[in-house]
């Protein structure tokens, strides 16, 4: 039997720690977390990965989904009017609202985090079609939607902090985090290049 805090902080993928930047004391991405991992578990148990894989390959997917959440709100404009409705939701609901998030967006961020980890973890094309099954279910889509929401808000949040680091900080350089570095470094990087973007 797996245990669900084994993928939360599972070796450098931080899963917990990205889930406490953006979660802001709400239970429904944390309930969508859980659902989404007992099902991936369960449908890759049916297949002969190693445990130790089926946790490192679930608690990447999770993360990516994140990370990749970030990617694609970097990448265009943010409507204030969506902050807005996202801040009436009932946040311990693990059913989001399918009306706020665009349904592109949500494939395309499912889609891009899966290529992503199939290709880190070198995935037989068996693993890759057990992933995108499970992605597909409504535990996918859930877990998704929530996660791309508090993206949304934790931006929307953020951006005033932002600005006053941006000002403060010139950097030569971005560093390309190894192996063995925390998420956190990517997170930190994606947050302030999407509020370049926005200044722009």
């Amino acid at each position: 039997m797996v245990d669900i805090r084994e993928i939360m902080q599972d070796k450098n993928a931080r899963l917990e720690r990205l889930l406490e930047k953006i979660a802001m004391n709400t239970k429904g991405i944390y309930s969508a977390t859980n659902t989404l991992i007992k099902e991936t578990i369960d449908k890759l148990s049916e297949t002969e990965m190693p445990t130790d894989e089926q946790v490192t390959t679930t608690s990447r997917i999770l993360t990516t989904i994140i990370l990749e959440g970030f990617n694609q709100y970097r990448k265009r404009d943010i409507d204030e009017s969506m902050a807005e409705d996202i801040k009436n939701l009932d946040m311990d609901s693990e059913n989001p609202p399918d009306s706020i998030i665009p349904k592109g967006v949500i494939d395309t961020t499912m889609d891009k985090a899966a290529e992503m980890v199939g290709s880190e973890l070198n995935l037989s094309p068996e693993i890759m079609k057990v992933l995108e099954s499970v992605l597909s279910t409504p535990a996918g889509k859930n877990y998704t939607t929530w996660v791309l929401l508090l993206v949304v808000s934790y931006l929307m949040e953020e951006a005033p902090k932002l600005e006053g680091a941006d000002d403060r900080e010139e950097r030569t350089e971005i560093k390309v985090p190894d192996e063995d570095s925390d998420f956190s470094d990517k997170f930190q990087d994606l947050n302030k290049s999407w509020f370049r973007q926005l200044r722009k």
